[in-house]
């Protein structure tokens, strides 16, 4: 007869997700949290109530280095008085997923504008002139007269 390994309580969690869930649930429900919503990354958004001699407390579980939608942010600050739904989160990470491809867009173009602009300068012999005034090294006092 061949002997199974035992498996402990957490490989049990770790097997099953369902069970990771539902102690989840309960460890929140113990805790007066109460989960408000979730973002795109996964950064899951609490409401916790202190009872009648504390306000309502907001906190998110996840990493706290990274950088929160802006959304979120002003709801854990208090400066939103309801979170964002699901929907409004879609359509503010649009928003700034096309605003992110503009901004790509005028730096690709003006990038284009500044190597033309050297070139023309080449081909014309003004990129030493130019040169010389943005460096200013030749200025003397009281020497210019209109």
């Amino acid at each position: 007869m061949q002997m199974l390994p035992r498996r402990s309580a957490r490989s049990d969690l770790r097997l099953r997700p369902h069970a990771r869930q539902l102690w989840s649930r309960v460890s929140d429900w113990l805790s007066g949290r109460t989960l408000v919503g979730q973002d795109d990354d996964g950064r899951k958004y609490y409401s916790e109530n202190g009872g009648t001699t504390r306000a309502e407390r907001r906190l998110f579980v996840g990493d706290p280095d990274s950088q929160l939608p802006a959304e979120w942010l002003a709801w854990l600050r208090h400066t939103r008085a309801s979170p964002p739904t699901p929907e409004e989160s879609r359509q503010l990470a649009a928003a700034r997923a096309e605003r992110s491809r503009r901004v790509d867009d005028l730096r690709e173009r003006e990038r284009q504008r500044r190597t033309r602009s050297q070139v023309m300068g080449e081909q014309t012999g003004e990129a030493a002139g130019a040169e010389q005034l943005a460096s200013g090294d030749d200025f003397q006092p009281r020497q210019w007269r209109p």
